[in-house]
């Protein structure tokens, strides 16, 4: 293991040696063996860089994950307002085995964008090239844009005020959201008519799974619940990923229904996977739209709790519970905070070395 030590009192020299913060690193690095070693305090090191967000920002979007599938939300919490996110850091759900193709309809191989190119020892070798025009055209574009990552599915909140009408991010007030590094938590509060709103988010470090534990009012008063949308594939890169104009093309079915959990099997062409949700108390499942489900809760219980797994085979196992998908990302992530390389920049006097560090600690997290 690898144990970069703290660093007391030692001046930068960056003006007549290294000029940039990864020379200031390098630094360090080299200069570890001559400095006395001391204990850093890694939990602390952690959490003075946990993210804070007190307004909805597109460019500050959250994730969770488990460094195979990836989570990432608003300010709500969840991704309850993907539209205004588009432009920022979209709210995507994917995972690494989440891919998608488009009908191969023009039977276009790579022999159809192939350019003959003579060495110089005078081979003759097939490229692949990029053309302008006919079939040659249709063939690149296909060729490049296939298999495209997929967009597993929105999970987000549906917020209504007392006259039925539903939320816009102006309605969200008093935002207070923090990722917390060491435990993988995303905590969101936030106002929403006039009620207080908590949220708490963990992704399951096994699983690609996410669980969520929502308290207030307006669980009981029916203003607040759950709603999966689930969109076709998209094969723009600089697009947030998902297509909502092609409702024929794909199909999302509810295969299994019971008390506190559903299966939801989605097909796009040739890509197929499964959405496993569960909650705890008493709820109705309504599919208001066609690939569109909403969770409404029952009761006069002010909570909501979920989880909701994602997988590529029909596994019949019911995601784990908030309980056990909190203890997944707390003790996975204190494990790996706690081993391997850390840096200490606490004792500089330099005016960079907070955000030196702030950057070397953010570039670190596994999700």
């Amino acid at each position: 293991m690898i144990q970069f030590v703290s660093v007391n009192g030692l001046k930068f020299f960056l003006e007549n040696t290294f000029g940039s913060l990864l020379g200031l690193l390098l630094l360090f690095m080299i200069v570890q063996d001559s400095i006395a070693q001391e204990s850093i305090d890694r939990y602390e090191l952690v959490n003075r860089h946990n993210v804070k967000i007190s307004t909805i920002d597109t460019l500050a979007s959250l994730s969770v994950g488990n460094g195979s599938f990836a989570y990432t939300v608003d300010a709500t919490g969840l991704q309850t307002f993907p539209q205004e996110y588009e432009n920022g850091i979209p709210l995507g759900t994917q995972s690494e085995w989440g891919w998608h193709s488009f009908p191969n309809t023009g039977n276009y191989t790579m022999e159809d964008v192939a350019e003959i190119f003579t060495t110089r020892k005078g081979k003759k070798v097939p490229y692949a090239t990029q053309h302008d025009s006919g079939r040659k055209a249709e063939a690149t574009h296909w060729l490049r844009t296939n298999p495209h990552r997929l967009h597993l599915g929105l999970v987000g909140l549906l917020l209504q005020k007392e006259n039925g009408e539903e939320a816009t991010p102006s309605d969200i007030d008093n935002i207070q959201q923090i990722l917390n590094l060491w435990t993988g938590k995303i905590e969101s509060r936030f106002t929403f008519d006039g009620q207080p709103v908590h949220v708490v988010l963990y992704g399951h470090q096994e699983r690609d799974q996410i669980s969520v534990r929502i308290e207030s009012p307006l669980v009981s008063s029916e203003q607040l619940k759950l709603r999966m949308r689930f969109p076709y594939g998209s094969d723009c890169h600089v697009c947030p990923g998902y297509d909502w104009n092609s409702p024929g093309e794909h199909s999302t079915e509810m295969t299994s229904l019971a008390r506190n959990a559903a299966t939801l099997q989605r097909t796009l062409d040739t890509t197929q996977y499964f959405v496993d949700f569960s909650w705890e108390g008493e709820a109705s499942v309504m599919n208001p739209d066609k690939h569109e489900f909403v969770l409404a809760p029952e009761g006069d219980s002010n909570t909501l709790t979920f989880s909701v797994l994602f997988s590529d085979q029909s596994t019949n196992e019911s995601p784990t519970s908030f309980k056990a998908t909190r203890q997944s990302s707390i003790e996975h992530l204190k494990e790996f905070w706690s081993t391997g390389g850390a840096i200490d920049f606490s004792g500089s006097t330099d005016p960079r070395a907070k955000e030196l560090e702030r950057r070397v600690v953010l570039s670190s997290i596994s999700y």
